[in-house]
């Protein structure tokens, strides 16, 4: 896992499937699954960890992590309705505050900035990890720094750039963008009419 090569993780597999003892079973399946969700395969990980949690007698530290993976690989393939139920579940349980991160971050990808802001708040208060800290005083520090933001719609800009190219560009402040659109569009223009 620390070099970053999953699909070697793979190979526990083999233990797996000759190991008699099962909470080194259970173990290497979740590693199995962690390697999954690490390559971006998330429907396998699911896979994986749904079965380790229905097949496996857990202790309750491995199910809680594994329904904070499951939580998490659910929020990575974008099913948000799943993955909140399983990282609120986790999160009674989860001493660190590792979930309500990833809860932070499905309010954030949910458009629920004051819910993730309210989160982030408690972690910092709550947490004892200072790496969690750090990643919630950041995540409020860009959720802050969004506030003052002006909002630019997109199709909006679209509309703009339909009528006269690079004017949606210049709307939505992407100056360069906007420089080569009109120059670029309008050079090729100027060449089909002076033909």
């Amino acid at each position: 896992m620390k070099s970053k090569d999953y699909f070697r993780q793979f190979q526990y597999i083999k233990i797996v499937v000759f190991s008699k003892d099962k909470d080194s079973s259970a173990n290497y399946l979740y590693q199995i699954g962690k390697s999954y969700q690490k390559s971006r395969k998330y429907e396998s990980s699911i896979f994986t960890f749904s079965d380790l949690m229905n097949s496996y007698k857990l202790s309750n530290t491995l199910r809680n992590n594994i329904e904070i993976s499951l939580g998490l690989s659910y929020l990575q393939w974008g099913y948000l309705q799943y993955a909140q139920m399983l990282l609120n579940r986790a999160e009674k349980k989860d001493n660190k505050k590792i979930s309500s991160l990833y809860l932070g971050l499905l309010d954030i990808k949910a458009e629920n900035y004051n819910f993730a802001h309210k989160r982030f708040e408690m972690m910092l208060s709550e947490s004892h990890d200072t790496t969690l800290k750090s990643i919630a005083r950041k995540c409020n520090d860009l959720l802050s720094k969004s506030d003052n933001l002006s909002y630019r719609k997109p199709v909006f800009a679209a509309l703009l750039s339909a009528v006269m190219p690079g004017s949606g560009q210049l709307y939505s402040k992407h100056y360069f963008d906007a420089f080569q659109a009109i120059v670029f569009v309008g050079a090729s223009a100027f060449a089909t009419f002076a033909v």
